[in-house]
């Protein structure tokens, strides 16, 4: 057994100690090989030496997937002749799907990091996400996990996502995913869509969307969305205040920032400690060690307790 191999094999113990606590039957392997043994399974308890496509035909030939899937890869894992691959994996992920063990794909998808995944692999898992578990966020997140994979999305598989996503008027998990991947202008186009769509954004979708722009030192036009914001009758939280805020203190303007946190109140919005630790850390940054302390005391005299974080 190659060194890899025996790396993996308490991620895959592991994995299948978690699977057993959700579904009881995993543990009871000996009874599942007893009661259904397919000619094809026979071998996995042989001295005999098994090549990657006996596995895989083994997994192919399973009969009951919620019942044996984990306990037949703990089988294979165990042997000396192991060999991860990419076609074992997606093979046992779609035999996860089958059987709806979501959560037991995500134990896979970390054990796997031992081997190298194509964009076919993932193609797989995405659908999965998308088609079969309905749980389109983790598939956008799938999408965006591949480059931890050393592996790049290709066109096929981003505009899976995508179709996908606004099939089912999931703009708000589109806009967030052009964001985090660094699409701002495509984020942006994509928010004067939402009407269009019959979609109307919110104060989190406006709020992502000046975090990427802050993020890029674009504060002038995040504060552009401010005022659009107000325009459409939509009224801004704590949340869009701290982006906010946080844009000040990233371009050093530590007195906007403070002055956003009275005006905040103002408008209604409660500041909390992400608003007073960002206030703060811009005085710091500064190294005005004095206004930092007059702020402290200020916080003390509003009845503010000020935490370990700030």
């Amino acid at each position: 057994m190659t060194s890899r191999s025996w790396s993996i094999l308490p991620k895959i113990h592991a994995s299948i100690s978690r699977s057993a606590l959700i579904y009881p039957a995993l543990i009871q392997k000996s009874k599942i090989f007893s009661a259904f043994p397919p000619d094809d399974l026979k071998r996995l308890d042989h001295k005999d030496w098994l090549s990657p496509k006996e596995v895989l035909k083994s997994f192919k030939s399973l009969r009951n997937p919620p019942e044996s899937v984990m306990p037949v890869l703990d089988c294979v894992s165990k042997r000396k002749d192991f060999k991860p691959n990419e076609a074992l994996y997606t093979q046992v992920i779609i035999k996860l799907g089958q059987a709806r063990m979501f959560d037991a794909i995500e134990d896979v998808i970390q054990i796997e990091k031992q081997c190298r995944l194509s964009d076919v692999f993932f193609y797989n898992v995405v659908k999965i996400y998308g088609n079969v578990a309905g749980r389109p966020e983790r598939a956008v997140e799938t999408l965006f996990d591949m480059l931890k994979f050393h592996c790049w999305p290709s066109v096929k598989t981003s505009n899976f996502v995508l179709t996908m996503l606004v099939s089912a008027k999931r703009f708000d998990v589109v806009h967030k995913g052009c964001v985090k991947g660094g699409n701002v202008d495509t984020a942006w186009q994509l928010l004067d869509e939402f009407p269009k769509q019959r979609c109307r954004p919110n104060a989190r979708t406006f709020s992502t969307l000046m975090h990427g722009l802050c993020e890029i030192d674009r504060l002038e036009e995040a504060w552009a969305l401010l005022e659009r914001m107000k325009r459409e009758g939509d009224y801004p939280d704590t949340v869009v205040f701290n982006v906010l805020i946080s844009g000040l203190r990233k371009q050093g303007k530590v007195e906007e920032g403070m002055e956003l946190l009275e005006r905040m109140k103002l408008k209604g919005c409660c500041p909390n400690a992400g608003s007073y630790q960002e206030v703060l850390y811009g005085v710091l940054d500064s190294g005005r060690f004095g206004k930092a302390k007059e702020f402290i005391c200020w916080l003390i005299g509003e009845g503010v307790r000020p935490s370990y974080v700030l």
